[in-house]
């Protein structure tokens, strides 16, 4: 029992500190309350990692059982700890102030819609998890927390009008103590979350059989474009909820930003985490410098599933807003050259970094990849969204025409835009590649060696030495 002890405590004081942040953020209105709940769960895990898992949600307990790296009995009391710590937060949080902030479906929204939102991004929350803190191909890595935990802030800024942004049963106890409907809460917050996070794990069973069958299966044909697919789906769902008319904030581009971060953390390790045909093209062309296998067909596979996740992630957006799906558009009065500039601009630096962190040799072992990868997005989002509408991504692009309903309007200004300007910069980047590099040896971040640091340590070390 003191095996389990020690554990379970952890997962109480983990989940006590995420349900507190939530109960005080949300409780005041703080605008910034995502961050606030997003980053204290990142520091959690960082805390409580490696002492049981830091699970700290009782869905990410459930994915973790079903992908096999957590004993059922063991799963029970991690639940049952962190149901106790969430009632203990509501107690703790009502005598600092008259209301404990709790998830709630926004007004008017109809069950179904909020159910769906849930689902989908608990999903999310645990395909990550299960990528990035339990799978072999990035063992050892020290982003995991970093993934996990924004993950959950891009959630609550995306959908978070709409549901609530629970993804979290434990979180829901909140709600039920702060007197929500007991079958909306159950629904919710309870089975939603229960739901995505088994299909988290059914998922990486049927695309990891060779990590949960004792190495005795070889890795599935499919995988790598299944992890494009959820990537791709996730990126784009997230961009048709954040920036959707009836639901958009001045933190959409963090929200957009952290879930690519999320997601390129969670898949770079198995298929390289492109999401993007322009960055399929550019990665197509950097191989011909020499250290990557990856040819034309794959390239054109992968452009392919790119595109048609966007098409799922905007059905089912509308799904859950109806009418007003959020998609990049050209603004209103900018010329079809200067939008086509800005689209080509931003694009080339999002490839230009993916290329540079993620397959160059002077970068190896980075942990820095998908941080760099999705802030670019960011920041190109706030500053030249308005301009072009920040898609920098041909499947991003096919948003709005989705969005529209069908049949497809192919000759609109913005989809051209996107459908050219994109794939050209990612052609250029990928050209540019080896003009700006010695070339030649491909290097994965996954496989931890060479970081910017060391070249730092390593000048400095040339500099002592020439002073001797």
């Amino acid at each position: 029992m003191a095996n389990i002890a020690k554990p379970c405590l952890v997962e109480f004081i983990g989940t006590f500190f995420l349900a507190f942040t939530i109960g005080t953020a949300a409780g005041q209105g703080a605008s910034l309350a995502p961050l606030a709940i997003g980053s204290t769960l990142m520091c959690a895990i960082y805390w409580g990692g490696h002492m049981s898992g830091a699970n700290f949600n009782p869905a990410v307990s459930l994915a973790v059982c079903i992908r096999g790296k957590l004993k059922p009995v063991v799963c029970g009391c991690y639940m049952l700890a962190q149901f106790t710590a969430s009632a203990v937060a509501f107690a703790a949080v009502s005598t600092l102030l008259p209301k404990v902030g709790s998830p709630a479906p926004g007004a008017g929204v109809e069950i179904g819609a909020a159910f769906v939102a849930e689902l989908v991004l608990t999903f999310a929350l645990c395909h990550t998890v299960l990528h990035t803190a339990t799978s072999s191909a990035g063992a050892g890595n020290s982003y995991f927390g970093l993934a996990i935990g924004y993950t959950v802030l891009s959630g609550a800024i995306s959908v978070g009008g709409v549901s609530g942004g629970a993804f979290n049963p434990a979180v829901g106890v909140l709600s039920l103590l702060n007197g929500l409907n007991a079958t909306t809460v159950l629904q919710l917050y309870f089975l939603a979350p229960l739901l995505g996070g088994s299909l988290a794990a059914g998922l990486f069973h049927l695309t990891h059989p060779h990590e949960t069958s004792d190495g005795r299966v070889d890795k599935p044909a499919f995988t790598d474009c299944a992890i494009e697919f959820v990537g791709t789906f996730m990126l784009c769902f997230t961009i048709s909820l954040a920036a959707a008319a009836s639901n958009a904030s001045g933190l959409a581009p963090v929200s957009i930003g952290a879930m690519l971060m999320a997601q390129v953390y969670a898949g770079g390790p198995t298929s390289g985490g492109h999401y993007n045909p322009a960055v399929s093209l550019g990665v197509l062309v950097r191989a011909r410098a020499g250290g990557i296998d990856f040819g034309a067909a794959k390239a054109a596979v992968y452009m392919m599933t790119q595109s048609l996740a966007a098409v799922a992630a905007s059905a089912a957006a509308r799904a859950v807003l109806g009418s007003g799906v959020g998609h990049p558009e050209v603004g209103g009065g900018v010329e079809t050259r200067a939008a086509w500039l800005a689209e080509f601009l931003g694009t080339l630096l999002l490839v230009s970094v993916v290329l540079q962190v993620a397959t160059a040799p002077g970068t190896k072992g980075n942990s820095f990849f998908g941080l760099a990868i999705g802030f670019t997005v960011l920041s190109m989002a706030v500053s030249l969204g308005p301009i072009s509408g920040g898609a920098f991504n041909p499947a991003v692009g096919l948003l709005g025409t989705v969005a529209r309903g069908f049949p497809f309007e192919a000759a609109s200004t913005s989809l051209s835009v996107y459908l050219t300007a994109c794939p050209a910069a990612g052609l250029v980047a990928g050209l540019l590649f080896p003009l700006l590099t010695n070339g030649g040896e491909h290097a994965s971040p996954h496989e931890a060696e060479r970081t910017a640091l060391n070249v730092i340590d390593d000048k400095q070390e040339g500099d002592e030495e020439l002073g001797r």
